[in-house]
């Protein structure tokens, strides 16, 4: 077996222990079920499996990058839903003091349950692992030309119907996201962990390979949203200001999950 298909997770198997997870924070957290409750509501264990791509992104990048599996899907000491469980304390709703667009809430997600970039970004403290929101990029593969000493995992939000494309018969919401990580770029083809796979029972998620032009065509949105994704690295980045998407931590926060260091 290959090793490094350990480091890969599966949204699916993430799914039990993640949903077990929201649903104890929404029994306790008012102010997280009166912002997310209708979504919740509608979910079940596999609905919510669709809908954990980028957390799942984020945690297959600390395994990749670490170069052993630090945090597991379905099993293991942290697991994915546990990403949910550290960063909901530091979920705000009311006002807050911070800069706009945090003035009213410094948020884990939104109402729709689309998990933000600064609280991914913020997780990764606990890992040791610098992380860069990043947009406008013009190509997948601008990340690797941008640092091609690092080594990197792009975690990039391409248009919902690459997922339709490997997976016939998936249904998604027209002009939604769904965030793959490349890892690698070598002979015109990226090498690519997509959680979302159809996989058996005792099967391990492996890699994929596709051409760069093909998975450069999934960055064209329906509704016309500029590219968007996150560098992770163990290196100290700077990003090009024109490609840079601000964020912010508190410094509370920033420190708190500092604090919590696994590495």
């Amino acid at each position: 077996m290959d090793i490094k298909s350990e480091l890969i997770l599966n949204q699916f198997r993430a799914a039990p222990y993640a949903y077990e997870v929201l649903r104890n924070e929404f029994r306790t957290r008012a102010d997280v079920f009166s912002l997310m409750g209708e979504w919740f509501a509608d979910k079940d264990v596999y609905s919510l499996g669709r809908d954990l791509c980028l957390p799942v992104a984020a945690c297959t990048a600390v395994n990749w990058l670490r170069g052993e599996k630090m945090i597991g899907d379905e099993s293991g000491a942290f697991r994915v839903g546990d990403f949910f469980r550290t960063m909901l304390p530091f979920h705000t709703t009311g006002p807050t003091g911070l800069p706009a667009p945090y003035d009213q809430g410094w948020r884990v997600f939104d109402a729709a349950g689309n998990v933000y970039h600064h609280a991914v970004i913020a997780f990764m403290k606990i890992f040791g692992i610098h992380a860069y929101s990043v947009r406008n990029f013009p190509s997948v593969q601008w990340a690797f030309r941008q640092f091609p000493d690092a080594l990197i995992v792009f975690a990039v939000s391409l248009s919902n119907s690459f997922v339709s494309a490997e997976y016939p018969g998936h249904t998604f919401e027209d002009g939604g996201r769904h965030v793959v990580d490349i890892m690698a770029v070598e002979g015109g083809r990226f090498t690519i962990a997509e959680s979302y796979q159809e996989i058996q029972e005792g099967q391990r998620p492996y890699l994929i390979n596709k051409d760069i032009g093909a998975v450069d065509g999934y960055l064209v949105y329906k509704d016309g949203r500029p590219s968007q994704g996150i560098i992770f690295s163990l290196d100290n980045l700077i990003i090009p200001q024109e490609y840079q998407k601000d964020i912010y931590i508190p410094e509370t926060v920033s420190g708190a999950l500092g604090a919590m260091g696994k590495v």
